[in-house]
């Protein structure tokens, strides 16, 4: 009888119309007190980008989109170098880009969608909506990272800071909801949401590079062309708000010269150390 309703309780919280209406177990202040303290233990586990005018510009850009959002806390922005297409949020407004991912982004518009995606995990308050689902399941785990379904299935090695996955079904509503989110954040803060389509479509392009049994590992996110198609419809639902749009900038050309250089550095560096158990000469 418990755990009916405990799953009911989580239906409830999964169908709330607004971003952060829902069951939830953390006040603002836990949530910012819980998502200082997962920060500082994830970025003793990765490498964050040493290029402060780049740093700045990323951060702009968020600040720019946080400005049109739902979110009730602060964001803050931070560049981990990782070859994973991938973008992750912890409690409290603490977003992470990997650099493949950053690379990966040909526009202003387009990196300005996959910031607003993450944006609208943080006004949904997704991290501690799984924290508190995972206790109304009675699991005992509380995740320290909601894993962005950017399809980078080499996250994996930061599981052992995010602890376990919340339920499939829950998972994918967080990211269709972030999508939508983003894509409305996107619009009122000026931004071409076309660009949304196009980094999903490279994104996809990458997928097919994957193992399928990798892929199927990480099937509790939507897949890519699931998310392509709700994008779309959404499009078309907030289509003409606007005479013009923002799609690209000359700072950004500039800025995104520095994210190649970042990764190129990050990759050439991955494949000339070397490998474990390698013999020394």
């Amino acid at each position: 009888m418990v755990r009916c309703a405990a799953l009911a309780l989580v239906c409830l919280l999964m169908g709330q119309p607004k971003p952060a209406q829902a069951v939830n177990f953390y006040s603002i202040e836990r949530e910012l007190a819980l998502g200082k303290q997962l920060s500082a233990e994830l970025e003793r586990q990765v490498k964050l980008a040493d290029d402060p005018i780049l740093s700045e510009y990323v951060n702009r850009v968020a600040q720019n989109i946080a400005r049109y959002s739902d979110a009730a806390v602060p964001i803050t922005v931070r560049i981990v170098e990782s070859g994973d297409l991938n973008a992750f949020t912890l409690p409290g407004g603490h977003i992470y880009l990997n650099s493949a991912l950053l690379k990966l982004t040909e526009s202003e518009s387009e990196l300005a969608f996959v910031l607003a995606h993450e944006i609208g995990h943080v006004a949904a308050r997704h991290g501690t909506k799984e924290a508190t689902r995972n206790r109304l399941m009675q699991i005992g785990s509380v995740p320290l990272v909601l894993l962005g379904g950017w399809g980078g299935a080499g996250m994996r090695e930061l599981a052992n800071a995010g602890g376990q996955l919340g339920a499939l079904k829950g998972v994918r509503d967080f990211e269709t909801q972030a999508d939508r989110l983003g894509l409305d954040y996107l619009d009122r803060a000026g931004y071409d949401p076309e660009a949304a389509i196009d980094i999903f479509e490279r994104v996809e392009g990458a997928e097919r590079k994957i193992p399928g049994p990798v892929r199927r590992l990480w099937s509790d996110h939507p897949i890519t062309a699931s998310r392509i198609a709700a994008a779309e419809k959404r499009l078309n639902e907030i289509k003409g708000h606007r005479d013009e749009y923002v799609v690209n900038t000359s700072e950004y050309e500039e800025m995104r010269l520095r994210a190649v250089a970042l990764e190129d550095r990050r990759t050439e560096q991955a494949e000339s150390a070397p490998r474990p158990g390698a013999e020394k000469h």
